[in-house]
């Protein structure tokens, strides 16, 4: 259980109303309010700890809020002095996203289910799969803080950047490692071993829409990680109904699936181009969509192992053959939101304007896979 430190600061009173926009009530903390429904029970809640700056998006189930945590906000005020650059520059780097479940009792199970899976069933962290900071979970409230990933979703990023198709190996790569984790345990590549006792997981959900940019990964790089987890699913152990297990194992090879259809949708963008390169790609988008397994898990898991051994070996030498030589590019040039001064001064209750989040401008370290 997550212990909540609550600080007093004044602020304005944020409301979250049925529509999904994020207002401003400048009004007394002791004026009465109506009766809430765990949707907005929720959002009460995650103010004890967290200042919110904006409404990020919707999703089928949740919506998410940028926020950033009172505790480190104070911390940031004692150590750089409020009102600084240095102040505002340290906190635009501690923002993070508050999540929360539509009002409704199928999304709230399937967010309550996501909770448990990030915070209970997955006993160890990986770089590609997105990390929970902090959470509440009982009957009636329940948020999620995730990082912030400023570059967005892959849909959105291959829609607002020109790649290569090197970088398409690379979306492949980092997806793989990431079902490598879900599925078996396995961390590295290098020991494709399973890990003994690993509660497998199935995410069920991976499209671009659920594959986030966040920070620099390999090659200097976009870092991609899994998110979403609200569809995932756990093998519940020996007592399984054959029902569920074989409804489980088809969620894994959907999720390997998965792979392939991330990578054919990155190279729509080349289809009237020819090349040996994108030959070997589109390839393995094919063997991606053909395969199956006949048989139990421990077959999944030799066909899954054999066939991602392959891939892995496939994607790194493509990326080593494009991006080995690539000039170092300052990792600092990513994942840092641009959010201004006056939207911060807003969300920390020091003026009264209706100051909103800026797109963010195309990052610097893009130069990397230009066309």
């Amino acid at each position: 259980m997550i212990i909540h430190t609550s600080l007093a600061v004044s602020e304005p009173y944020f409301a979250f109303p049925a529509d999904n926009t994020l207002t401003s009530v400048l009004c007394p903390a002791a004026t009465a309010a109506p009766i809430l429904g765990p949707a907005s029970l929720s959002r009460v809640h995650l103010r004890e700890s967290y200042h919110v700056l904006d409404h990020l998006g919707s999703g089928c189930h949740g919506d998410t809020y940028v926020a950033c945590s009172k505790l480190k906000t104070v911390y940031l005020i004692n150590k750089h002095g409020l009102g600084t650059d240095a102040f505002y520059n340290a906190l635009r780097e501690n923002l993070v996203v508050a999540k929360f479940a539509k009002d409704n009792d199928s999304c709230r199970d399937a967010f309550k289910d996501e909770i448990k899976i990030m915070t209970q069933t997955m006993p160890a962290s990986h770089p590609n799969v997105i990390r929970c900071l902090d959470f509440h979970a009982d009957d009636k409230i329940n948020w999620l803080v995730l990082p912030l990933c400023t570059e967005g979703s892959l849909n959105q990023f291959q829609r607002d950047h020109d790649y290569s198709v090197a970088f398409i190996w690379h979306c492949g790569l980092q997806v793989a490692k990431s079902i490598l984790f879900l599925h078996f345990g396995i961390r590295s590549t290098a020991d494709m071993t399973p890990v003994k006792g690993w509660p497998s997981i199935s995410h069920n959900d991976i499209f671009l829409g659920n594959v986030f940019v966040q920070g620099i990964g390999p090659y200097h790089l976009p870092n991609i990680v899994l998110t979403d987890f609200g569809a995932a699913e756990q093998l519940a152990g020996d007592k399984t109904s054959r029902v569920a297990r074989a409804q489980h194992l088809q969620g894994r090879i959907d999720d390997f699936r998965a792979i392939g259809d991330i990578m054919a949708v990155l190279l729509e963008e080349f289809e009237e181009r020819q090349s040996e390169e994108l030959d070997r790609c589109t390839e393995w988008v094919y063997r991606f969509a053909s395969f199956d397994v006949v048989g139990d898990e421990s077959a999944y898991q030799t066909a899954a192992l054999t066939f991602l051994s392959s891939f892995v070996r496939a994607a790194e030498y493509e990326l080593a053959q494009s991006y080995g030589n690539a000039p170092v590019q300052p990792a600092d040039e990513i994942g840092v939101a641009n959010t201004s001064n006056e939207a911060l001064d807003y969300a920390l209750g020091l003026c009264a304007c209706g100051a909103t989040l800026p797109q963010k401008e195309p990052s610097l370290i893009m130069r990397l896979w230009k066309k």
